[in-house]
């Protein structure tokens, strides 16, 4: 099954000269139960329904405003997204990088005894802390 080339060719000569495709907006194809299709946005918000069971092909009267509604929803949005990932990587390459400092950890070992206790308290340390958190 060698669809998408006989499709475009198709497409094109339904679509006529001067008319370009902008997608495909559906397709169902290998489908043995039910007819495999496609449906093609053409550049005047026409839409192209292809039949690949016959191929046979032709202009809607009507364009499916639905599909193509969610089509160009898509489209901003991903539009949106590359946008805002260049503002990220513009953000990060303006800030000057900082010098990773190695912070040693405080060791943690006995308190010293409030007034008035007669009791020595003990602070957990940083590797019984870790050791807890192994059990669990």
């Amino acid at each position: 099954m060698n669809y998408p080339n006989k499709e475009t060719e198709l497409v094109r000569k339904t679509a006529g000269k001067g008319r370009a495709i902008e997608t495909c907006l559906a397709a169902r194809r290998g489908n043995k139960k039910y007819s495999n299709y496609a449906i093609y946005l053409l550049d005047n918000d026409q839409t192209v329904y292809v039949n690949l069971d016959t191929m046979r092909a032709h202009v809607s009267e009507e364009p499916n405003k639905r599909m193509i509604k969610a089509y160009r929803a898509k489209e901003q949005a991903k539009l949106e997204r590359q946008q805002q990932k260049e503002q990220r990587e513009a953000k990060k390459a303006a800030k000057p990088k900082a010098k990773a400092v190695k912070v040693q950890p405080k060791k943690v070992g006995r308190v010293p005894r409030p007034k008035g206790s007669g009791k020595q308290v003990n602070v957990p340390t940083t590797q019984d802390v870790a050791a807890v958190a192994n059990i669990k």
